[in-house]
């Protein structure tokens, strides 16, 4: 039977990670650690760069955002980061609306590798 966590690939795929560090669940685990740390890091860089409207810092910070979640296997949060990535300019109410939905996604998918790592 699937755990929870195996049944939102579109969340969360563990299986991107554990294909990484195979048979070494305690790297793995500091690895997960290490994510939901940046996760958190960089949704309050994404909205102090839409508060300064600062449109370069907000689309390097999508950037630095889509390659961890390329890493991490979380495809819904790596869709999301390309829209930071490729905006062309700062609209404060969609800016705005999208900052909400990354952090929603973000506190998902720090539950979902917290369930993980606790299951591990």
């Amino acid at each position: 039977m699937q755990s929870d966590t195996m049944k939102l690939p579109a969340h969360f795929d563990a299986t991107i990670m554990s294909g990484l560090m195979v048979n070494n669940k305690e790297q793995l685990n500091e690895m997960f650690a290490m994510i939901i740390k940046e996760l958190n890091k960089s949704v309050a860089i994404l909205e102090t760069n839409v508060c300064n409207n600062e449109l370069q810092n907000l689309k390097a910070e999508g950037h630095k955002l889509y390659g961890t979640t390329l890493i991490a296997g979380l495809p819904c949060l790596g869709s999301l980061a390309q829209q930071f990535e490729h905006l062309q300019y700062i609209s404060e109410k969609e800016a705005g609306l999208l900052v909400l939905q990354t952090k929603e996604e973000v506190q998902l998918v720090n539950q979902l590798i917290g369930n993980y790592i606790q299951q591990a």
